[in-house]
């Protein structure tokens, strides 16, 4: 991979978790907390864990439903 291309990803990575963040908080100011908690497993996802996920089923057991 390039310096280009890991670069790329690394935004992309922070602008999910950013975008991610944001939705899990005016979900909350809606009060849809099922969702909510959704978005805030998927922004810890791409915080830490999801850097290390590769596949489908890392992040299914990622999210308890293995």
């Amino acid at each position: 991979m390039t310096e280009w291309s890991k670069d790329l990803v690394l935004y992309r990575m922070v602008r999910a978790q950013e975008e991610t963040l944001e939705d899990a908080r005016i979900l909350a100011n809606a009060r849809r907390w099922n969702a909510c908690v959704n978005r805030l497993l998927l922004c810890l996802l791409l915080c830490g864990i999801g850097s290390s996920c590769t596949s489908r089923p890392v992040i299914i057991q990622a999210y308890g439903r293995a």
